[in-house]
Formats: structure tokens, sequence, C-alpha cells
């Protein structure tokens, strides 16, 4: 019981969407460059929390990594923040998936309380163009719901 409580919490704290004002995320590379949100101001932007120990965070992953570059000219970017504490292993990870967009470690970020408050992977937050939390959902998103949900409707 306890734990369909913790499920039931979590479904009704992803399929609310309030539109709320994307707080400052920053974060460092892996190779040390400094990024923010606010680099991505006018951009559509999917920011996805995952970890290397997650199944479905790799299909989540993979799914995202065949729509970015239909998608990227037209303003759409992924950032994707691995719960992983070691980059080693996260890099090699990426590097298997063959991942084309940035990467870092949550440990490496700092700013938004917001987007920090992840309570499983993987956890998806979709930014538009003026910076406000759109869409959130917690679990795999498929590359239809990706595509037809998330980026179509905001490109």
């Amino acid at each position: 019981m306890k734990q369909l409580k913790h499920y039931l919490t979590a479904i009704l704290f992803f399929s609310s969407v309030t539109m709320c004002q994307a707080s400052q995320l920053e974060w460092n590379s892996f190779d040390g460059e400094f990024f923010s949100l606010s680099d991505y101001q006018g951009k559509v932007v999917v920011v996805t929390y995952w970890a290397t120990y997650c199944p479905p965070c790799h299909q989540n992953l993979q799914n995202l990594k065949k729509l970015y570059p239909l998608y990227r000219d037209q303003g759409f970017e992924v950032i994707a923040i691995s719960l992983d504490d070691n980059e080693e292993v996260v890099n090699q990870h990426m590097h298997n998936l063959g991942v084309n967009f940035p990467v870092t470690l949550k440990s490496y970020t700092s700013g938004s309380e917001i987007l920090q408050n992840v309570v499983g992977t993987p956890t998806n937050y979709l930014i538009d163009r003026k910076g406000n939390i759109v869409k959130k959902q917690f679990g795999l998103m498929s590359y239809e719901n990706i595509e037809k949900n998330w980026i179509k409707p905001f490109i």
C-alpha cells in the first residue's frame, strides 16, 4: 500500500502541468565548460534526468538521440543530466549509446529547485522558447510521444 501511495503521488506530481518559469539552471560539462539554461533562450529544450542503471532511461535517450538531429535546426535542444556519481562511467555509457547532445552529472549542476527536484528516472521536463516549464513526465517516453506532444507543438 505504501508503494502504491508513492506511485500515485508521483503520477499526480508529473501529470499536473503548471506553466512556470524555469529558474536558472547551470552546469559544467565533463571538460569543465560552463553552461546555463539562459544559453538556450529562444529554443525548445528537453531536460532529461537519467541513470546508467536505468533501462527505461537508455530507451528514452535513444529516442531523444534519434529526434535531436531532425529538429535541432528548428531550435530543439536536449540536456541529459545523469544521477550517477562517476563521470568516467557516464562518459563511457554515453559514448556507447552514441548520444549527440550535452550531458552532465546532477552533482555538476546548480540553480533551479524545480528542475532539481527529481524523484525517479527518467524524469523529463520541456522548456518552451520563453523559458517556461510547460511539460513534465516521469518514465519512458516513446519516440512518437516526444515528437507529437513534446516537439512539434512548440517548434
